[in-house]
């Protein structure tokens, strides 16, 4: 077991395999732990480092201040980033998705299909 708390060697039904889309899903949970993990100790070094002095044994009310408006103004921060980044991913697939349904050939039913109405729709010209 490792330290996210999943096993790999327990697969369904006591087989020792496993579904691909659940390991799957398994390091989705995983790389987003550790990117959360990261996330904290990087707010928590530039925050310190900002709002304490001199460290002692606690710290005074200026400093807690501190150190809860610079970790919102990071979150806030991190979270504006963060749905930019989504947004342009999303529009990039969107936009190679177009690109690439563009560039592929036409299915053979498809091209029945456009082959007929032509033929029904120089019919109904003939008319």
């Amino acid at each position: 077991m490792d330290g996210f708390g999943s096993d790999f060697s327990s697969g369904a039904a006591g087989s020792g395999k496993m579904d691909p889309g659940t390991i799957m899903e398994q390091v989705k949970v995983q790389i987003a732990v550790a990117n959360a993990q990261e996330l904290l100790q990087r707010m928590t070094d530039k925050c310190f480092k900002k709002c304490v002095g001199k460290p002692g044994g606690s710290l005074d009310n200026s400093e807690q201040k501190c150190i809860a408006m610079c970790m919102d103004r990071y979150m806030d921060a991190w979270n504006t980033a963060s749905r930019a980044y989504n947004s342009r991913l999303q529009r990039r697939e969107r936009d190679l998705t177009t690109q690439l349904s563009a560039a592929l050939p036409v299915p053979p039913e498809n091209r029945r299909k456009r082959l007929w109405s032509k033929v029904y729709q120089a019919r109904a010209t003939w008319q």
